[in-house]
């Protein structure tokens, strides 16, 4: 789950508190020349997350890796997003194709997901340069000064922090909605039978995540709900062998078969869960503050039909290093983790290369 919905309110901050400005033009062509400047990475679907600030934009981007390719479509604005999702598997030759949607339907592994991204971050106000241009009036601050560095004193921590609440919310949230599709495809025989059968079935999932940023305390609380319907093989199978015609009698071919037809499961997952960064600061002149640690207190709920619910608590520590800016596969995040559940009792373990961030996995379906 990516850092970009954080980088969003960092970079309006920092625009919040860009130098001086001549007038109320001037202030809104420098805000908008920083947002512009991280919108690529921002908007680009092969990233994590969509969370940032995009401007209203149609994106498509493909991607392979192994055997497996992507296509993410995309359209988003500042304040809410949709995108759909394509995976399908594919050969690995370079001019391998793959045709995941058809008139027949999905085709065997592949999976549609649609995701609608409602984000409350930026106040959607035509005004914010006039407002705060006002504000700064109201409390003697010259046009020329009107930033939130003129309120940086100590002291004055208060007029700050209204100054920016005039663009951003205090407690930014990320409402995300998503509905998912695959195709399966099923090899069986029945039971007391040798005739091999294929049955086609599409798997249906969907779910919804509300995240709550607390700025000033560099954390999340996030609740997600999942539902899924499901289709998995039957877990009997035998070893069918066939009488094969050569010139050697007796030779047989065998081939493992799965006895009975797929069965449907379906099952809700419910997760609470609470995140934040411990940082400190660059000693670099200009340095910003550098993530350290990263924890998670993770409280789950998740019912199976014709199972037992499952309870647990996971409470994994991530200690993160910065990304080198060439070869990404160098420093690589790792902690470890303790928990239970009602299944497995006590959990621990030890983790390396798992990535953190603020919005977990629940939002970037």
């Amino acid at each position: 789950m990516s850092r970009v919905v954080w980088a969003i309110v960092l970079t309006a901050m920092s625009a919040a508190s860009a130098g001086a400005q001549d007038n109320a033009a001037g202030i809104r062509a420098k805000q908008q020349a920083s947002l512009e400047s991280s919108r690529t990475i921002e908007t680009a679907p092969g990233a994590s997350s969509s969370y940032a600030l995009p401007a209203p934009e149609v994106t498509l981007q493909t991607t392979k890796q192994g055997t497996e390719a992507t296509a993410v479509i995309g359209v988003a604005n500042p304040f809410w997003s949709f995108r759909t999702t394509i995976k399908t598997p594919i050969g690995k030759e370079d001019d391998a194709e793959a045709a995941p949607v058809s008139w027949s339907g999905l085709a065997n592994q592949a999976t549609v997901d649609a995701t609608v991204i409602r984000k409350r971050v930026f106040r959607n106000s035509q005004n914010i340069d006039a407002l705060r241009l006002a504000f700064c009036a109201e409390h003697a601050v010259a046009e020329n000064d009107c930033s939130d560095q003129a309120f940086a004193a100590p002291g004055k921590e208060e007029l700050r922090d209204r100054f920016l609440d005039y663009g951003i919310h205090r407690h930014p949230s990320v409402f995300t909605a998503h509905v998912q599709a695959g195709g399966k495809s099923f090899d069986f025989v029945e039971a007391g039978g040798s005739t091999k059968k294929t049955e086609k079935h599409t798997s249906v999932a969907g779910g919804a995540s509300y995240g709550l940023l607390f700025l000033k305390q560099q954390s999340i609380f996030a609740l997600n709900v999942d539902v899924a319907r499901d289709y998995a093989a039957a877990r009997d199978s035998t070893l069918l062998c066939r009488p094969l015609a050569t010139d050697l009698p007796g030779t047989e071919r065998c081939d493992t078969r799965t006895i009975g037809k797929p069965a449907p499961t379906r099952k809700i997952t419910t997760t609470l869960d609470f995140r934040k960064v411990f940082t400190r600061s660059d000693p670099s002149p200009g340095g910003r503050s550098v993530p350290v640690i990263g924890m998670s207190i993770q409280m789950h709920v998740q019912a199976v039909e014709h199972a037992k619910t499952i309870w647990g608590l996971d409470a994994p520590v991530y200690f993160l290093q910065k990304k080198p800016d060439q070869n990404t596969s160098v420093a690589l995040n790792g902690g470890a983790a303790a928990g239970w559940n009602s299944k497995d009792g006590f959990v621990a373990r030890v983790f390396i290369g798992t990535a953190f961030a603020l919005l977990g996995k629940d939002f970037v379906q």
